[in-house]
Order: C-alpha cells, then structure tokens, then sequence
C-alpha cells in the first residue's frame, strides 16, 4: 500500500492509502450486475471507486445517462460517535473520467 499525498499534508486531518483492486476485498470485476456489492453492502471500510467502463451502471443502476454526469459518489458508513467516515464509494463513468489530461507539473490524482 502506498499513502496518499493528502495523508503527508501538516495541516490536513485526512489520512488514506491506496490499497489495491476490488479483489483484494473479494469481489473482482464490478460492473451493472453485482454493483449492489459495493452500495449498500459494508466492504470493511475505504473509499470504492468503480470505473463504470461501458457507462451501465449508471444507465442501468442509477437511470442516469453517462453523458450527464462524471460520476456519482456517496458516504455510506459513518462512525457512530463522530465524524469519521467509515466506507463511501464512487463511480466514474471511465471514458468521462479518462478523457481529461492532468496539465504538466500537477500532482497525480493517484498520488
């Protein structure tokens, strides 16, 4: 795993790695027929992101066209006892998400 750049900023509480694939948590390939396994199902914590490669689930799940939005995100799991938030996830219509460059000297979305 390594640690996001937000989780080296001094004065940012935020703390996250980057901790692998959906297979590491035992659901592989994430697609319109088993998206409910991600929303609306605790996976252990994290941020899910699902790049939505053919635009269906947000057709077919949510009854949005891909070419409206970039995505959809959602917090899902907070902590009981205060402001932490547990588990979210987001979908990104992959070919929306993709086409835009990141301009030269700026830091990586990954990073």
């Amino acid at each position: 795993m390594r640690r996001s750049r937000w989780s080296s900023v001094p004065t940012s509480s935020f703390r996250a790695t980057v901790a692998g694939d959906f297979s590491a948590i035992g659901l592989g390939d994430v697609n319109a027929s088993n998206i409910a396994s991600v929303i609306g199902t605790y996976n252990g914590g994290g941020i899910h992101v699902v790049y939505d490669s053919d635009g269906s689930i947000l057709s077919d799940y949510f009854g949005v066209p891909p070419t409206a939005v970039l995505g959809i995100t959602d917090i899902e799991w907070v902590a009981a006892n205060g402001p932490e938030v547990l588990e979210a996830w987001m979908v990104l219509c992959a070919d929306r998400a993709s086409a835009r460059t990141i301009p030269a000297g700026s830091a990586s979305p990954e990073s």
